[in-house]
């Protein structure tokens, strides 16, 4: 009962908050998007140097191309070392001028190319344009797949993490069939889609399935919710893991307390049904789950306390 009181409490240190494991290599996300922002610029930058080829009085765009390979350079640093935060600030700076370029090579476009003197220059670049939309859509196709094997070997490393911190609570006797359902339903429902996604080599399938199979709460729809789940379940097992020397302590009642706010918790999530979280329905899940970890925290240091007063 000790060795089972101690994991418990070591635990629970972490149980008023989402205890999910987490993926800390940002690289292989960081890449992807990056990998989308280049197709973004490419794009943009073919755009200008036709235009620039048939329009001198475009030269100042120049000033922007060139601000924009800078961008990409500091943007590829930052995705390939992993820095998110560096990485968020340089990619508002990277597709302001983005946008910037595209606005001027639109004035430009309307300004400098208008009249029937400029017609067959209006029809070339229509038609360069063309071209440049046909690669720019390949391109994208390609980061889209990258984007969901990112996600993919993302999730997986946290499901493994999380399948090994269960073999060991399974270790000291806990039930623990509900966290590995929890388990068994991410991979059906969120990796399995998003691996099937990505082999299909469909990019709107890929693009669809990023928005639609989010193991948290990054989904408009779709959303899996793994750290509520996970935590409900676990909290449950840790509960019924004291449940008979809480009756053994008279703390039956307490017991039944933590019970009632974990299937609350469960039942709260259930009516969210995939949704995105708001701030109301955050709080109902957490809330209860915070709750039920305090009823189970004071439950067994009070245990621990009238054990010592025995010996």
């Amino acid at each position: 009962m000790k060795k089972l009181f101690g994991l418990i409490l070591a635990v629970l240190l972490l149980a008023g908050a989402a205890f999910a494991i987490s993926d800390l290599n940002e690289a292989p996300y960081l890449q992807s998007r990056y990998a989308k922002t280049n197709c973004d610029a490419q794009f943009s930058m073919a755009d200008a140097m036709d235009l620039l080829a048939v329009d001198e009085n475009a030269s100042g765009i120049n000033e922007l191309i060139i601000e924009i390979n800078s961008n990409l350079s500091a943007l590829e640093g930052y995705a390939d070392s992993g820095d998110k935060a560096n990485y968020n600030s340089q990619a508002v700076a990277t597709n302001a001028s983005i946008g910037s370029l595209n606005a001027q090579i639109r004035n430009a476009i309307r300004t400098d190319m208008k009249g029937m003197a400029n017609r067959e220059k209006r029809v070339q670049l229509q038609q360069q344009h063309q071209a440049n939309r046909t690669e720019f859509v390949e391109c994208r196709k390609n980061s889209n797949l990258s984007f969901v094997l990112a996600r993919v070997n993302s999730y997986g490393n946290i499901i493994s993490a999380w399948v090994n911190k269960i073999q060991k609570y399974g270790d000291r006797n806990m039930d623990v069939a509900g966290m590995n359902q929890v388990i068994a339903d991410a991979q059906t429902q969120v990796i399995a889609p998003l691996q099937s996604a990505y082999d299909s080599g469909d990019y709107n399938a890929a693009k669809d399935a990023v928005k639609t199979h989010c193991l948290y709460d990054g989904c408009d729809s779709g959303n899996f919710h793994f750290s509520a789940r996970i935590e409900i379940a676990k909290m449950n097992a840790f509960m019924y893991a004291v449940q008979t020397a809480a009756g053994d302590f008279n703390m039956s009642a307490e017991w039944q307390q933590g019970i009632d706010s974990i299937n609350a918790a469960s039942e709260a999530l259930n009516g969210i049904n995939g949704a995105k979280y708001t701030e109301e329905t955050r709080a109902s899940v957490w809330d209860s789950i915070k709750a039920c970890g305090e009823t189970l925290r004071t439950m067994v240091q009070n245990m621990k306390g009238k054990g010592s007063d025995s010996e």
